[in-house]
């Protein structure tokens, strides 16, 4: 089962590899399905992946989202240099909050 490739729309393979799955140390990771704009799946495929894997995605993903979080809470801080303009307390509350997280997500990957 592990690694195995299923493609999207092979209802037969998903409902086996579903049948089969060692739920403790499996799971079938979406992460090769393709997307249109409107996030619907259109292609790809799933694969059938150790379930420490999952760990590893989800805290790459929230990583990502709190580097996202600080790109656009930037101009703040450029503000500031260049002009002294304060910057809001919440938003240095939450940037030193994300940095943080993303620190110890780190540590977790």
């Amino acid at each position: 089962m592990l690694g195995e490739k299923i493609n999207f729309g092979d209802l037969v393979a998903w409902e086996k590899a579903r049948s089969e799955l060692k739920k403790e140390q499996e799971y079938i990771s979406d992460e090769h399905i393709q997307k249109d704009a409107l996030g619907n799946a259109i292609g790809g495929y799933y694969e059938v992946v150790p379930l420490e894997e999952k760990a590893d995605i989800a805290a790459t993903i929230e990583i990502m989202k709190y580097q996202q979080y600080l790109s656009e809470t930037d101009w703040y801080v450029i503000r500031n240099q260049e002009t002294g303009a304060i910057i809001p307390e919440n938003v240095l509350q939450q940037r030193g909050e994300a940095r943080e997280r993303i620190s110890a997500l780190r540590e977790e990957i």
